[in-house]
């Protein structure tokens, strides 16, 4: 998908300018990724940040994840190469369907630099296919969600204070 910087103006600046302090607020500061999968050939990493997890109810959550190359990747002349990005998605664990939510590109690896693009539009739900990083992520983050669920049903109850 081509886009037309010119056009945008104040409006990527400012897309730029959230998702920076969004990045460096939920990602940065307790970043702690876990590797998920990587690319047959090795030279892309995927992560996720199992402290970005959110969850308003029982199966839908939002996780950020990270896409980590070796080599610069270039998806179009618009766009300048990029060797790392971050992207938010919003699963539903129950109905095993996912979408994007925002992402951010950078130039560097680990999502170090200027952003390079960033997008906050929510895409369409789909169903996450059988087989890839998506359902790697969601196999993960939903694991993660259900373990989440059990530990708080199972609260262990204090004992009473002993008297003498």
């Amino acid at each position: 998908m081509a886009v037309d910087v010119s056009r945008h103006g104040s409006t990527l600046l400012m897309h730029i300018l959230l998702f920076s302090i969004l990045f460096i607020f939920c990602c940065n500061a307790t970043a702690e990724w876990v590797g998920i999968s990587k690319t047959k050939d090795g030279i892309g990493h995927f992560y996720a940040n199992p402290f970005s997890i959110e969850s308003d109810d029982n199966s839908l959550l939002r996780i950020w994840t990270l896409a980590d190359f070796e080599i610069p990747q270039k998806v179009s002349p618009q766009i300048k190469a990029f060797k790392s990005y971050l992207l938010q998605l919003e699963i539903n664990c129950q109905k095993d369907t996912a979408r994007y939510t925002s992402f951010i590109v950078f130039p560097e690896n680990m999502g170090i630099g200027d952003a390079i693009l960033s997008n906050d539009h929510e895409f369409e739900w789909a169903a996450i296919p059988e087989t890839g990083v998506v359902k790697l992520f969601a196999n993960y983050s939903c694991k993660k969600l259900l373990a989440k669920q059990e530990k708080s049903t199972h609260k262990t109850t204090k004992p009473e204070a002993m008297q003498y």
